[in-house]
């Protein structure tokens, strides 16, 4: 997984002025030192003037201004009341158009895979605390963050794994760049009659999916969280995760 997207929460924080101290002296000293992290800056620069050489709210006003302007000096009659509006309609609209153009080919142009996962995985957390006796060893070694444990546990089990075993072990194969078998288990869980962690599976297995570069499969089930607002999980998925996705399938040939 590329590191680099980590750091563009930081940067844009940095590009607001709303870093200091100590924050501020951290990441100039990351910034000296990483080369990706200076063109991820230099990235978000260019964006960013992008969207103020279109200088939204400033034309928005302006053509306001120019509509009442208009409207001052056109005839009386009803029917041409109506052109200074819908002419200054189309200009906003190209205006937004051009300003959202400029976006879409920033995005286009730095969207990965790998930064799209990064953006939304979190690490699933147990409620299992160290020293209790309740739990299984597996559970036990997963609250630790212990993947690799969690890992060799499960492929030492005799009988049938339940979902939440199932669950924990896709998990740990995630962390430790399994994608191919977190995606069979996340899929396991979601085809058993059991409904048990079947929406974090959902979640997960579009995350695998983005990271694994199937961005069309991982669409599919975000669309679906995102029209459901009772999921869990709906919070998570944004207009702009699934503006993401499309990019990326695009970029992918469709797929």
């Amino acid at each position: 997984m590329s590191t680099n997207s980590q750091h563009t929460e930081t940067i844009i924080q940095y590009l607001d002025g709303e870093l200091s101290g100590a924050e501020l002296k951290q990441f100039e000293e990351l910034l000296a030192a990483d080369n990706a992290v200076q063109q991820e800056l230099e990235n978000l620069k260019l964006a960013q003037q992008a969207v103020r050489s279109y200088g939204i709210k400033a034309q928005v006003a302006s053509l306001h201004h120019e509509m009442m302007e208009e409207l001052k000096t056109e005839p009386k009659a009803s029917a041409n009341k109506l052109y200074p509006f819908i002419r200054a309609s189309l200009k906003i609209a190209a205006s937004l158009f051009l300003a959202m153009s400029a976006v879409g080919i920033y995005q286009y142009a730095t969207v990965s895979p790998a930064q799209l996962y990064n953006q939304n995985y979190r690490p699933y957390t147990t409620s299992i605390s160290r020293g209790a006796t309740e739990g299984s060893a597996l559970e036990k070694a997963y609250a630790a963050g212990q993947p690799a444990k969690v890992i060799s546990l499960f492929e030492k089990e005799t009988t049938t794994a339940d979902n939440k075993t199932n669950f924990l072990a896709a998990q740990s194969y995630l962390a430790t760049q399994n994608v191919g078998k977190a995606i069979s288990l996340f899929n396991k869980i979601l085809n058993n009659a059991d409904g048990a962690y079947k929406d974090d599976a959902e979640y997960y297995l579009a995350l695998s999916y983005i990271e694994n570069k199937q961005p069309g499969q991982a669409l599919v089930i975000m669309n679906k969280i995102h029209q459901d607002k009772d999921h869990p999980y709906n919070d998570r998925v944004s207009f702009w995760t699934i503006f993401k996705l499309k990019l990326l399938i695009l970029k992918n040939g469709g797929k």
